[in-house]
């Protein structure tokens, strides 16, 4: 008896374990996804201000 209720503790403890280690891990996936979402949503956003100033110039007759 004593012997199955240390490898259920045994058990426990190491399935615990597993799971925390198992979220550090996605979490640390989770944290490049959105590095890589940020940098790209930047780009973005300087695109579209370049984007802007051209048109500027094109509404005011800058390129005629």
């Amino acid at each position: 008896m004593k012997k199955d209720s240390i490898w259920f503790i045994f058990g426990f403890i190491s399935g615990f374990i597993l799971t925390l280690l198992g979220m550090i891990k996605k979490n640390k996936k989770l944290k490049k996804v959105e590095k890589k979402e940020d940098e790209y949503i930047l780009k973005v956003e300087e695109n579209l201000k370049k984007l802007e100033k051209i048109l500027n110039q094109n509404l005011k007759g800058g390129n005629k």
